[in-house]
């Protein structure tokens, strides 16, 4: 299968959440993997920052993420996937007919909780990376369809008092995950987004997140820069909108803390075996 599925998951709107998985697409396509997105947002925010709005507006139900959790449909890659203007950088798709599957008690729904576990084998061959970016409510049944099939979950948080209080219940959600089906699934920690220089308040809640959460804080912040707004607009990761810029440079240093994470995690996990002498 893919070499790693990563989804991005926090529990507040307009974190960065979509913006940075578009980034990340970029930047790992930068280092010559090829990468799936996958949008697991009824609002179709991913794929409208890639495609715009009105691709998500014409999207069939069988031509979205949905398509995986019909019991009626055997979803076709070929017709799900689409290929960005970003070269090795191709987007599953979500719009509005995701609502349906926005159901609660997730562990209820049988074989739907594992409705994107089975996808990435169905795609192995073709990419190397696929990330996930999940809705608000991260207790639905998409969001935890995500955990179920990821090896890895990590959190953008802003440095202000609510979202850094959902980030327990980020915590608590990936720990139901390992505890109720993905005993593999490993929290990489979180990185600041959308900070402020100039703002102290700022300052002393990226200081406060630091104290309380220590090595799980991403030592990379992501400040607040005009050219991360800019670039949905051109459907493009900062990475290819502007790849010389501040912005381009801070996504790439956060890539590189999370691939050593990633691989710190990998040889965890597989210790290396002594030889008989």
């Amino acid at each position: 299968m893919a070499e790693f599925v990563l989804t991005l998951m926090a529990k507040k709107g307009g974190v960065g959440r979509t913006m940075h998985t578009q980034n990340f697409a970029g930047a790992f396509a930068e280092q010559g993997f090829r990468v799936l997105a996958v949008d697991l947002d009824s609002q179709g925010s991913l794929t409208a920052n890639f495609f715009g709005d009105d691709l998500v507006d014409r999207l069939q139900p069988h031509e979205t993420v949905a398509a995986l959790f019909d019991d009626a449909r055997e979803p076709d890659p070929n017709v799900l996937i689409r290929q960005t203007s970003t070269p090795d950088v191709y987007v599953l798709p979500a719009s509005a007919h995701l609502e349906r599957y926005d159901l609660p008690e997730p562990l209820q729904h049988g074989d739907r909780q594992f409705a994107l576990r089975d996808f990435p084998n169905d795609v192995s061959e073709y990419f190397d990376v696929i990330l996930v970016d999940t809705p608000p409510n991260i207790s639905n049944l998409p969001a935890w369809s995500a955990l179920m099939a990821s090896q890895y979950v990590m959190t953008p948080i802003q440095p202000q008092k609510n979202p850094m209080e959902a980030l327990i219940d980020v915590n608590v959600q990936v720990s139901n995950a390992i505890a109720h089906g993905n005993p593999n699934l490993t929290y990489l920690g979180c990185f600041v987004t959308n900070f402020h220089v100039r703002r102290a308040i700022q300052k002393t809640l990226e200081l406060r997140l630091r104290q309380l959460y220590g090595s799980q804080v991403f030592n990379t912040t992501l400040k607040s820069r005009p050219t991360f707004e800019e670039a949905p607009f051109h459907y493009k990761p900062v990475t290819h909108y502007r790849p010389k810029s501040e912005a381009a440079q801070l996504i790439r240093d956060l890539l590189v803390e999370v691939v050593t994470r990633i691989q710190a995690s990998a040889d965890m996990m597989n210790p290396p075996q002594a030889v008989a002498g």
